[in-house]
């Protein structure tokens, strides 16, 4: 869809900008948090530019090499912008123990909370653009660059207000802590959002062994089957897996064995219009039989 790949080329363009942005601050400010932020939207901009390809291959039909199509290609590659991120955060994490156990680092609070601020309404404002179209175009792609540029914004939030509150220590009592709120703030910022990449994966990963779609999915898909089938069709036996945004469907049904074929395909048609309406990419294999057939 072009409406996907604009989206995904809006959200490239901005990663490289903050992408630049944070690591030029991190690297200015001897930031490990900010260098962090950075990086992450790095990863970000690496696998935009691959969802570019990917959003363009899953329109295509079957061919001899893929006989099914390409809809594998959208899990595996947000699978493996899940490991990049988790990969990331476990090195930042590492590195930010090491600095707490050397006693810290100094800090210069103004200049990252100005970076805070411009870093976390941008990311913010793409986040709420990319979900709104993610759920207009039921995209996987871009439902999960929605979640990365969230992720990205509570980062960037949680940089400015532990620096906000460096700012308002500093020259007290408690000034001693100063050095060591950057590298606690990277071990806070692992322990909160590492669960989002960790769901990618097992959400990706699941997707890639074809797991059975949601339960909401199965039955929104038999009420669409049972409101146009009947009574052509009596029974279902339903088998389907997801994989990116196309559900794969398998329909063992019974049917009057004296029907004729041009009856049935007919039928066929119907149902494969019906299901369409709520489920757009949907692959459906729909066997009639005199009986259901025994697992």
């Amino acid at each position: 869809m072009e409406r996907e790949a604009f989206a995904l080329r809006i959200s490239a363009y901005a990663t490289a900008f903050f992408g630049v942005l944070g690591t030029s601050f991190g690297v200015w400010l001897d930031s490990e948090a900010i260098l962090l932020d950075g990086l992450f939207n790095w990863i970000s901009f690496a696998m935009a530019l691959v969802s570019l390809r990917v959003a363009r291959l899953v329109e295509r039909p079957g061919d001899e090499e893929f006989p099914f199509g390409y809809a594998a290609f959208e899990p595996a590659v947000n699978t493996a912008k899940a490991f990049l991120i988790l990969g990331v955060s476990i090195f930042a994490l590492v590195n930010a123990i090491g600095t707490l156990l050397d006693g810290g680092r100094p800090l210069a609070a103004g200049w990252a909370v100005v970076y805070a601020v411009v870093a976390a309404t941008g990311c913010f404002s793409t986040a709420a653009y990319q979900r709104r179209v993610a759920r207009e175009l039921a995209s996987p792609l871009l439902d999960v660059d929605a979640k990365n540029w969230f992720v990205n914004g509570v980062i960037s939030s949680t940089v400015g207000v532990a620096f906000g509150l460096a700012m308002l220590i500093d020259g007290t009592s408690l000034e001693a802590a100063v050095p060591y709120i950057d590298s606690s703030l990277v071990v806070l910022l692992v322990v909160l959002t590492v669960p989002i990449p960790v769901r990618m994966a097992v959400s990706g990963l699941a997707e890639l062994v074809a797991f059975r779609p949601p339960a909401e999915d199965i039955e929104a898909l038999m009420r669409a089957l049972a409101e146009t089938a009947h009574p052509e069709i009596d029974m279902f036996h339903v088998r389907a897996n997801r994989v990116g945004r196309t559900m794969f469907v398998v329909v063992d049904a019974r049917v009057d064995p004296n029907r004729r074929l041009q009856e049935l395909e007919v039928v066929r048609q119907r149902v494969l219009d019906r299901a369409r309406r709520d489920f757009p990419t949907l692959q459906l294999a729909l066997l009639f039989h005199p009986e259901l057939p025994q697992d």
